[in-house]
């Protein structure tokens, strides 16, 4: 039996090992290799690249490395300062070996986070002669917003929770919905909090304080020190923050426990009905109030508050996600084939589709005979009458 080089690759990384290869080797050495602390293009750089794209033409299952590498990408455009020259020979690379259709999405995201610069100095210039105007005069709470627009198509799907921001955010929000509406009035904004970063300055008893935290947390912290002073109180319940933040009460208290609890940094701290500091409890409950700590102190001025990640099961609901996205790409291949030729018997439909996708995944037949059913049942195909497996494109 003859087994070329890639057969061999292929049995020697069969079960676990391989799903792990698949799932995190290749992005790893993007990350660890490649991308992360290099700032100059060397002959080092690309030789590891090549490794990486000859590593990956190896794999069955390139999708799964596909949607990884998306969601890294991802997180350095949007969390660090990324290396646009490295970013760009990456998927130049990728693009020779898979082709436009596997890094058309990324390619999509770094032009949007090429544009975002042009669109701020666009935002800022229109704020400064908005700003002149009666409607912005005067305003006695002033913020600045810096925002990514991202083509909701092109990157990760990610939650838009229906959040309802503090008065100086919210202005802000709306003032930049307004400017882009003049930009193009055809589009819809919805804004993803979850991604979001504040800057606040908090004037605590014993000093001020510049905090860089998530907006989750600014909102929250916000929140309370708006109500505390309105409610005559002295501090605000758990379930009030959630009502006036228009956010689910287990999101709130895992935030607000990141700024009770901490260690370093407890911000907030629990106040009887006088407003009057309690001992701390890790056991808070929803209806207890909570106020800025007065006595908080700490030798730095500026410090960065860690936001709390909510546990999930991520290579289940990965896996998920590859799936559904397996199933749209072979409709699409499908379809594709179909109205090419209009009529076709089962075998040589799987070929044709089998070749389509297998730059991105090798589809197992029972997949193929499920969408074929699933697209007859939605009226893009029709089985022939005398041959059940010929199929007849429904223009």
């Amino acid at each position: 039996m003859y087994l070329n080089e890639r057969d061999i690759f292929q049995e020697s990384h069969r079960g676990k090992l391989a799903k792990r290869l698949l799932q995190t080797t290749p992005n790893m050495d993007l990350e660890n290799q490649v991308l992360s602390r290099l700032k100059k293009k060397t002959d080092g750089e690309t030789r590891r690249i090549e490794v990486i794209v000859t590593l990956l033409m190896y794999l069955n299952e390139r999708d799964i490395f596909q949607e990884s590498h998306r969601g890294k990408l991802a997180k350095r455009l949007l969390q660090t300062t990324p290396n646009m020259d490295l970013e760009n020979q990456v998927l130049s690379r990728l693009q020779r070996s898979l082709g436009k259709t596997f890094t058309f999405k990324m390619e999509a995201m770094l032009r949007d986070f090429a544009l975002t610069g042009e669109l701020q100095r666009l935002y800022a210039a229109d704020q400064e002669a908005r700003l002149k105007t009666a409607e912005y005069s005067g305003s006695a709470e002033k913020a600045e917003l810096a925002v990514h627009v991202l083509t909701a198509s092109h990157w990760p799907a990610y939650r838009c929770d229906p959040m309802q921001a503090p008065k100086s955010l919210d202005a802000c929000l709306r003032s930049f919905r307004h400017f882009y509406a003049t930009q193009h009035a055809s589009r819809t904004l919805s804004w993803v909090h979850a991604l979001g970063t504040a800057q606040l300055q908090v004037l605590f008893p014993k000093g001020v304080k510049d905090i860089t935290c998530s907006v989750f947390q600014a909102s929250i912290l916000l929140t309370i020190a708006s109500a505390s002073n309105t409610s005559g109180r002295g501090g605000t319940n758990v379930a009030d923050v959630a009502r006036l933040v228009n956010l689910a009460l287990p999101m709130v208290k895992m935030h607000t426990a990141s700024m009770y609890l901490h260690k370093v940094f407890p911000l907030l701290t629990l106040v009887d009905s006088n407003g009057k500091p309690c001992p701390p409890n890790k056991q808070f409950h929803e209806g207890d109030l909570l106020a800025l700590n007065p006595g908080f102190v700490h030798k730095l001025r500026k410090f960065k508050l860690a936001a709390p990640v909510a546990a999930k099961k991520e290579g289940e609901s990965g896996r998920q996600e590859i799936e559904t996205l397996r199933k749209a790409q072979a409709d699409a291949a499908i379809v594709r084939i179909m109205k090419s030729r209009r009529t076709l018997q089962f075998p040589e439909l799987e070929e044709q589709a089998c070749q389509q996708l297998s730059k991105l995944f090798v589809p197992p037949p029972k997949l193929l005979k499920l969408r074929v059913e699933d697209l007859i049942s939605r009226g893009y195909l029709q089985r022939d009458e005398s041959d059940r497996n010929k199929f007849h494109y429904i223009a």
